[in-house]
């Protein structure tokens, strides 16, 4: 089995990009309340994805801007990375800790697309 953590100490490969935790809960009058705690700069490998990693992503999702992430560390779905002045929202992680790294795949983010926006007020 193949250990690419020495990839993560060379300056060459990672770059510095802003990570947000993003938390959130409905309130008990359905109202969305998202909170995002400050960001923080992490070092990663940031590659685009590839075609074949594009068709696993949802249809609707699969012409947005996307980014494959490697850390040192476990992302979350739902959390936010900033890459060249863009955020980025956190829609998977597969599985490869098991060589020494954790992968992230991140879709481009509209603020549309949060869940109190209310651009959209039915009356």
């Amino acid at each position: 089995m193949f250990d690419f953590r020495e990839i993560f100490t060379d300056q060459h490969f990672m770059v510095s990009i802003e990570y947000i935790k993003c938390k959130g809960k409905r309130l008990d009058d359905g109202e969305w309340l998202e909170v995002h705690a400050d960001p923080h700069t992490i070092q990663a490998v940031v590659l685009p994805l590839s075609s074949e990693e594009l068709l696993i992503l949802p249809e609707g999702e699969r012409y947005l801007p996307s980014l494959k992430l490697l850390t040192d560390f476990e992302m979350v779905i739902g959390d936010f990375v900033v890459y060249l002045n863009q955020t980025y929202r956190i829609i998977s992680t597969p599985e490869w800790s098991n060589y020494g790294y954790h992968t992230a795949i991140a879709i481009r983010h509209a603020c549309i697309e949060k869940p109190d926006t209310g651009g959209f007020v039915v009356t």
